[in-house]
């Protein structure tokens, strides 16, 4: 299965997955994706709390599967 996200899209759905206290939930959803791609990352500026979520979603992901990222900026 391959999932398509904004970095903006990501970065809200895991900001409200906490709020819910549903984010080990969506944490698990995103494991099983075979194929994760996170678009249009240089467009927003994110806050602390942003790029730490979407930081740990990358590493994560990074040393068990395959992970695309468009137009990422890294300041």
């Amino acid at each position: 299965m391959v999932k398509f996200y904004t970095a903006a899209n990501l970065s809200n759905e895991l900001i409200e997955a906490i709020e819910y206290k549903r984010i080990l939930k969506l944490e698990r959803q995103l494991a099983k994706v075979d194929l994760l791609i996170i678009d249009e990352a240089s467009y927003i500026t994110f806050n602390r709390h942003q790029s730490e979520l979407l930081f740990k979603v990358i590493t994560d992901r990074a040393e068990r599967s395959v992970i695309i990222s468009t137009r990422f900026k890294v300041l």
